[in-house]
């Protein structure tokens, strides 16, 4: 029977509840590479550096979550402050040393 437009009998799965199929298949999948990590680390240190790098930047993709760009907003009223160190250290022997404790 396929769902008609208008049922009230079912509301479907809650929100945020997830699908007890894909969750089957991560844990499996997650099961399959966790047996096969002394095989992935030796065939990744067989890549070269570059592909490598590449390799496992692409993999993290899949660890760490994605960070968002952020934007600042200057107040309008904002006074740079800029500072000469050149000027600020004139006065400084540099040739003094410093004794140790």
């Amino acid at each position: 029977m396929s769902f008609q437009i208008g049922n009230k009998l079912s509301s479907g799965r809650p929100k945020g509840s997830s699908n007890k199929t894909s969750k089957l298949i991560r844990e499996n999948l997650a099961l399959i590479i966790e047996n096969q990590m002394e095989t992935i680390e030796s065939d990744l240190k067989r890549l070269s550096p570059e592909v490598r790098l590449r390799s496992l930047t692409a993999l993290m993709r899949f660890v760490l979550p994605t960070l968002k760009d952020i934007s600042t907003e200057t107040n309008e009223n904002f006074t740079p402050i800029n500072l000469d160190f050149l000027d600020m250290i004139k006065g400084f022997d540099t040739t003094a040393q410093i004794d140790a404790p």
